[in-house]
């Protein structure tokens, strides 16, 4: 799950919605609980889930989740993982030199081709 870094006042840090993957995570299973943690080893031990669907990565950039898929009528359950990620915004690079044409019939217009 991967979001552009907008948040300028904090780098490297966006909030995920993380019950907007709960869907993808269920493919269509019903009576079927998901539930996030902060790591891996957590979702392994039942400690730490995480109650604000609306998380903040901890981790710089990168983290990966722990998630916990419970039948809610055995009990059962499976633990797997999944990335939330932080994408850098691109940084332009200006030209270091004048992007210059010839004006050709001298009338003070030229097509600039800027791909």
């Amino acid at each position: 799950y991967s979001l552009c870094d907008y948040d300028q006042s904090k780098i490297g840090y966006e909030i995920f919605d993380l019950s907007s993957k709960e869907a993808d995570i269920l493919l269509g299973q019903t009576g079927m609980s998901v539930t996030f943690y902060p790591s891996r080893i957590d979702a392994l031990n039942d400690t730490n889930a995480i109650t604000n669907l609306n998380y903040q990565n901890n981790d710089i950039y990168v983290q990966t989740l722990g998630i916990r898929i419970t039948n809610d009528a055995t009990l059962c359950y499976v633990v797997s993982t999944m990335d939330i990620r932080v994408e850098p915004l691109p940084e332009p690079i200006p030209p270091t030199t004048p992007y210059t044409i010839c004006d050709d019939n001298q009338d003070g217009f030229a097509d600039f081709i800027l791909s």
